[in-house]
């Protein structure tokens, strides 16, 4: 069986606000990027991205994400011939 939730105006439907969520509305990428060029995230010391018209905090990464891809671009630098 699946409910028909009906969302309320600038809210988030009532399924999402049962989660905890925060109540606030997707922004569209346009938007995002005017926040970007404005430079309103530069006082922030976190990445933050755009997931489905949320903006989100990024975990900075750990070893177990950058020793990979660390050792991955040194063999791919090893493997390019150069003339």
């Amino acid at each position: 069986m699946t409910e028909t939730v009906q969302p309320s105006k600038n809210t988030l439907p009532a399924t999402e606000q049962s989660l905890g969520w925060p109540s606030t509305l997707p922004i569209t990428v346009d938007q995002y990027e005017s926040l970007v060029e404005r430079g309103d995230f530069e006082r922030f010391l976190v990445q933050v991205e755009l997931i489905h018209g949320r903006i989100v905090h990024l975990n900075p990464q750990g070893p177990k994400h950058s020793d990979p891809v660390d050792m991955l671009m040194e063999w791919s630098i090893e493997q390019t011939p150069f003339s």
